[in-house]
């Protein structure tokens, strides 16, 4: 199993009636290293191509033994890591399939020459998959958080439902084994999945918490016949 924390959130949906519980049709989203945050997780020490191959392998083959024959995987990165993750994937023995693009609203600032509005999504899965939005676009607009202030690198909601209802149905289950600030969790709620999601660094947990929380509302209606 990967013991280190990693600078991501891991999302693999899961077949709901699957009768062994085992995970399927996934969605898996990772963020690129040296972010800044006041939270640090312990794999922030990956500097080099090499180590960030050896990590990506590891943590997903602690996931793939959890797969159904179908299932799908979404990984988030930037530029500099791509190479690495997609080499990193393959090692794991997860297939590379294609590479999509998140085109955001307004750009990262940072000290880079030409500041990024995009983030690069590597689209692939482990023996076969099956896909739910037929001829969708490679290329995916979806505005950014201008302030993200439950984590260095939270995603949109909105987002994270376009990958899951191409990758998942109604009912089937959601494993987050990288929890971070819970938008996964959120975005299973509003879609109606179940999830179950896994975090080691207790700031982001709280905010998770509180988010899932947040949306969890039971109404319950009462009618006497008359």
């Amino acid at each position: 199993t990967c013991d280190r924390s990693v600078c991501s959130e891991l999302v693999i949906s899961a077949s709901a009636a699957s009768s062994d519980a085992r995970l399927a049709r996934g969605a898996i989203t990772a963020d690129p290293l040296n972010r800044r945050s006041t939270f640090r997780s312990a794999n922030d020490d990956i500097t080099s191509e090499s180590e960030y191959v050896a990590f990506t392998k590891d943590w997903l083959v602690s996931v793939m033994p959890h797969l159904t024959p179908k299932n799908s995987a979404y990984i988030f990165t930037s530029d500099v890591m791509a190479l690495a993750l997609r080499e990193g994937m393959q090692r794991a023995g997860l297939r590379f399939g294609q590479m999509l693009i998140w085109i955001k609203n307004q750009p990262v600032i940072g000290r880079k020459d030409f500041l990024p509005m995009h983030e690069i999504v590597m689209f692939g899965w482990k023996g076969a998959h099956e896909f739910r939005r037929s001829k969708d676009r490679s290329v995916i607009y979806c505005p950014r958080p201008h302030r993200s202030p439950l984590h260095p690198t939270q995603k949109p909601v909105a987002l994270l439902e376009r990958i899951l209802l191409a990758s998942s149905n109604e009912g089937d289950l959601v494993l987050d084994p990288f929890l971070g600030s819970g938008t996964t969790a959120v975005a299973c709620l509003r879609l109606r999945r179940l999830f179950c999601g896994v975090e080691i660094e207790e700031g982001f947990l709280c905010v998770a918490l509180a988010r899932v929380f947040g949306h969890l509302v039971a109404v319950v209606f009462t009618v006497d016949a008359l």
